[in-house]
């Protein structure tokens, strides 16, 4: 009874397996006479997915649109990764076959575990060999404690309608992909259908179990081919390893790949797979790093503030702009900011400025443009989160947005000490660069004593220049910022620098 169970399983399998080569002609058009270009995109083992593996994922697949392939190698052999990098590829690889008309192959080279199965799930076709295994994709997290721990039942709810919304575009059993992440799912073969179980329903007799409650479903190459989810397998054989030049030059035949060995593939001509390779892959993985990428927010905003309390154009200013330029560009880089957060920064700082410099309004520009700041700083840091549903992506908006407080009073505490003791020798950052007089560089002898009065030259924000007795000196308010023309009383001096505050 199980052998006719099995076979009226494999019946509909014989079927679609005998179309392939007519589905395969139908997606993959290539040019008669050639050459034909095969994007070719390898995620290894030993690199579990990650943010860095969609930076890449998504340059290559860009890379490959402009060089016009025909279709997309994704080989990989996975133990799995993190969730939200991993949805997000798949919207890339749906994007690319759906809206692009350029088809993805994902050939499982042993492993498709957890995040890799749901990647092979999103592209057209799945090439498999013997040794292939796939499944286990239930999402898990680190706890406190360092432990790994399922995902809260929100999480897999969502992507059980993901992953089935997915195989259902493919026409790929809705089950068997559900049963992969969900491990509550009691998958049966009756008379030839699958058939999930509910709770307490018992098994009837000739049914055939494909995966019990409490585990996780996973299959290996044959029956990933049985159940119509690999859309052909290829036989493993010893074939020419590209040579290193060949490596090197990001090019080399696609015969060298078993996945072309597949009766149609290896009729393509003059067919070439191509690499990709990008010093802005790793350059900008590094500057989206949570970590960094907050580290960078707090050089941003202690640097601006240091600017714009400073006379002349300075050391802050320069690392300010630096830390601006390179998260702009990563976001850029990465396709994921768009215009209005980058308008709301610069409406942002110069209404900053507009305060400062030109229109004093009793704070309000300055508190309004401070906070177009930081909102439009905020977004900057935070990803593009468009396409994915509130539950995958609001632990990592969690994480963000923490970050990015810790990184906000990292910044305050860096200011404090900054003006607290290192303020008497802030004029060495408006020195630098700066292109405005100085005035006269005085001996402790020559400077004014306590008690003297003079008039503000350039603005105290709270470091700034005082005019007393028609010579110029450094000086330094105690904290408030006081405008060009009043007059200030000599408090104390630090160096060749004076302290002052307001003669009322």
């Amino acid at each position: 009874m199980r052998w006719i169970n099995f076979l009226f399983l494999l019946f509909p399998v014989f079927l679609f397996s005998a179309n392939i080569d007519q589905r395969l002609k139908e997606h993959i058009l290539f040019d008669p006479v050639g050459p034909n270009k095969i994007g070719y995109i390898k995620l290894e083992r030993e690199k579990p997915i990650d943010r860095s593996t969609l930076i890449y994922v998504q340059m290559a697949l860009e890379h490959f649109k402009k060089e016009k392939v025909c279709c997309v190698l994704l080989d990989f052999n996975t133990p799995g990764g993190e969730l939200y990098p991993t949805l997000q590829i798949v919207e890339l690889l749906h994007n690319i076959d759906v809206e692009d008309r350029i088809p993805v192959i994902a050939f499982i080279d042993n492993w498709a575990l957890s995040a890799g199965a749901i990647l092979a799930y999103s592209c057209r076709y799945i090439a498999v060999t013997e040794r292939s295994i796939m499944g286990a994709a239930e999402p898990v997290y680190m706890d406190s404690t360092g432990k790994m721990v399922a995902a809260s039942e929100k999480v897999n709810s969502a992507l059980r309608a993901e992953i089935a919304t997915i195989a259902h575009f493919y026409n790929r059993n809705i089950l068997v992909a559900q049963a992969m992440v969900d491990k509550d799912i009691h998958l049966v073969n009756r008379n030839g259908e699958l058939i999930a179980l509910e709770p307490g329903e018992e098994m009837q007799k000739g049914d055939t179990v494909l995966s019990r409650r409490d585990k996780l479903l996973t299959l290996d190459g044959p029956q990933l081919m049985a159940l119509g989810v690999a859309s052909f397998e290829v036989p493993i054989t010893r074939l020419k390893a590209p040579t290193i030049a060949e490596r090197s030059e990001l090019e080399w035949p696609a015969s060298d790949s078993l996945v072309f060995q597949q009766p149609f593939l290896s009729t393509i001509p003059n067919a070439v797979l191509i690499g990709f390779q990008d010093w802005r892959v790793s350059f900008i993985s590094f500057l989206i790093h949570p970590l960094v990428a907050s580290l960078l927010m707090i050089g941003l905003i202690v640097g601006l503030y240091i600017e714009v309390s400073t006379p002349g154009f300075g050391f802050a200013g320069i690392v300010a702009l630096t830390c601006l330029g390179l998260v702009l560009f990563s976001q850029f880089a990465q396709h994921i900011v768009t215009w209005i957060e980058v308008y709301m920064l610069v409406i942002g700082i110069g209404l900053v400025l507009i305060e400062l410099f030109l229109l004093p309004a009793m704070g309000i520009l300055a508190v309004i443009g401070g906070i177009l700041f930081l909102l439009g700083t905020g977004l900057i840091f935070l990803p593009s989160f468009a396409g994915l549903d509130w539950v995958f992506v609001q632990k990592e908006i969690f994480y963000r947005l923490f970050l990015l407080s810790i990184a906000l009073l990292l910044s305050f505490v860096v200011l404090y000490v900054f003006f607290r003791f290192f303020a008497k020798r802030i004029s060495l950052f408006g020195r630098l660069v700066s292109g405005e007089t100085q005035g006269e560089v005085t001996s402790w002898s020559d400077l004014p004593q306590r008690g003297s009065i003079g008039i503000v030259f350039s603005t105290l924000r709270p470091a700034g220049k005082i005019e007393i007795d028609n010579k110029i000196y450094d000086a330094i308010s105690q904290g408030e910022f006081i405008e060009k023309g009043e007059k200030v009383r000599v408090v104390a001096r630090q160096g060749n620098t004076l302290v002052v505050r307001k003669n009322v």
